[in-house]
């Protein structure tokens, strides 16, 4: 099997912006991250017919396209997105500020739009689809926990000069 060298995924045509707020977080732990990552390597791989997995650039777009998906709601529907955290699990929550990556408005549409039709291609069903999505949120809320950016943004490097 050959494996096609990983191309970079541009987002810029999605006009992302950095917006700076405060979250009230839930707890997660390592083994929620370790399961959330799993799940959703594992869904693509097996829903795919390993689509994905023979094709490591598409794979690592439609991680960016959902962490940015997640993104997305969180600004505009904080509630919706975290109340699937919602139980003793997960308590105490707590706040923290955060640097979100996100799309425009009309960026996150199209964002939108390009993850439905990379999961038709991949003939991916609704069941599979609400996974991945499920994954991708553990995935991006765990990232926030721990370092208050999703892991796609570059860390700040505290040794640039101004």
């Amino acid at each position: 099997m050959e494996i096609s060298p990983l191309d970079s995924f541009d987002v810029d045509h999605l006009e992302p912006t950095a917006i700076e707020v405060v979250l009230h977080l839930p707890r997660l732990s390592r083994e929620d991250m370790r399961e959330s990552t799993w799940l959703f390597s594992r869904v693509l791989a097996t829903a795919s017919c390993y689509a994905s997995v023979q094709q490591p650039a598409a794979l690592a777009e439609i991680l960016c396209r959902c962490l940015l998906a997640a993104a997305d709601e969180l600004i505009h529907r904080p509630e919706s997105l975290l109340g699937h955290f919602r139980g003793p699990q997960h308590e105490p929550w707590f706040q923290r500020q955060c640097e979100i990556l996100a799309p425009s408005l009309p960026g996150a549409e199209m964002n939108r739009n390009a993850i439905s039709r990379m999961f038709d291609e991949w003939e991916i069903d609704d069941v599979n689809r609400q996974l991945i999505k499920s994954a991708a949120i553990v995935l991006a809320v765990g990232s926030l926990v721990t370092t208050g950016r999703l892991p796609l943004q570059q860390q700040p490097d505290k040794w640039a000069m101004n």
